[in-house]
């Protein structure tokens, strides 16, 4: 039996704008104690998704990738969807391009 993904965590400045797209992402809910300015933010859900604030500035960006595969719609619907939610498109190759 293999792992499953527990959770996935962004570390972040500010917490509640950083998860703030993702409940239309994922159809998740915030946690009820999320609020702007609050310590952290969770998604309660299976996986987990967490982001926790880190106090240090940052010099290099960090960055989190998360490939979602649709569950009903077309890709190229869902990639409008989530980008209209305010996810962020990668340059480059596809997957299928990369991992053929």
């Amino acid at each position: 039996m293999y792992p499953r993904i527990h959770n996935t965590s962004f570390d972040c400045h500010d917490t509640y704008a950083r998860s703030g797209s993702w409940p239309a992402v994922t159809g998740y809910v915030r946690h009820g104690d999320d609020a702007p300015g609050g310590p952290e933010a969770a998604l309660p859900a299976t996986p987990h998704v967490f982001f926790p604030p880190v106090c240090e500035a940052g010099t290099v960006k960090s960055r989190a990738r998360v490939r979602l595969e649709p569950a009903v719609r077309t890709r190229a619907r869902e990639a409008e969807r989530v980008l209209g939610a305010g996810a962020t498109e990668r340059a480059g190759k596809t997957i299928e391009e990369e991992h053929p």
